[in-house]
């Protein structure tokens, strides 16, 4: 989504690049209201003040050469209704779904952080 230099030899040294979350993210892009119902809190949805981290675009990169589904998934709801920062706030956030994986923490961001807290108490009502 970011670095055209990407080297996919490289997924093997990328925070949350294994097989569960490739998994996950393949089950997800076919998905699409994951995508679209998902909301932010109102001071939340500003994507000016959201900037990945090195980890979470290497990430990104990785996850999208090894699942190329969410690459093509990302293109065309990006063309139609998204931008791409808010396409990669929902997926960090997502992301934090899959049961006990501490590594994926390592990607989040405080940001992140509060919107999945919000998620999981929307969940639960």
């Amino acid at each position: 989504m970011v670095d055209d230099d990407y080297d996919s030899t490289d997924s093997d040294d990328v925070i949350g690049v294994m097989d569960e979350v490739v998994s996950f993210v393949m089950d997800i892009a076919m998905h699409l209201e994951i995508w679209l119902d998902f909301s932010f809190p109102n001071d939340e949805d500003d994507d000016e003040d959201f900037h990945m981290s090195d980890d979470q675009q290497d990430h990104v990169l990785a996850i999208e050469d090894l699942a190329p589904r969410l690459s093509a998934f990302r293109i065309k709801l990006c063309l139609d209704c998204m931008k791409k920062i808010t396409f990669c706030k929902i997926y960090f956030v997502v992301l934090h779904l899959i049961p006990e994986h501490n590594v994926v923490k390592l990607l989040s961001t405080p940001k992140i952080s509060r919107a999945k807290a919000l998620l999981t108490h929307e969940l639960k009502n």
